[in-house]
């Protein structure tokens, strides 16, 4: 049987590409009906980095935005501890994961 201190120390990681731009298709139907999102092909990407445990921890949220300086706009509403760093194309990179890792990771589940 695996104990807790098992739990505590595995954590699951994913990140998701987001588009900022989202139009939808012209279609006739029912005020109860919803159309599925189309990505429009000018949006840019902000890449989401997620990360929680089996034991219930749930690390803060990590958004690549792309640019150079963070606007403070991208800061407005965001939860407590979420980090927002920049790239050139809002994808992360060996850079982004590194800084997740060692400057968020670590600060946020307490292990080090």
């Amino acid at each position: 049987m695996l104990g807790r201190k098992w739990l505590l120390n595995h954590f699951n990681l994913d990140e998701k590409g987001i588009t900022t731009e989202h139009k939808h298709p012209h279609i006739i139907a029912s005020s109860h009906d919803c159309p599925l999102a189309v990505t429009s092909e000018k949006g840019q990407t902000v890449t989401l980095i997620g990360c929680g445990s089996a034991s219930g921890t749930a690390i803060s949220s990590f958004f690549v935005f792309r640019g150079k300086r963070i606007s403070e706009s991208f800061l407005a509403g965001k939860t407590p501890g979420a980090a927002v760093p920049m790239t050139d194309s809002g994808w992360s990179n060996h850079a982004i994961f590194r800084q997740y890792l060692v400057e968020h990771f670590v600060k946020y589940s307490g292990k080090r």
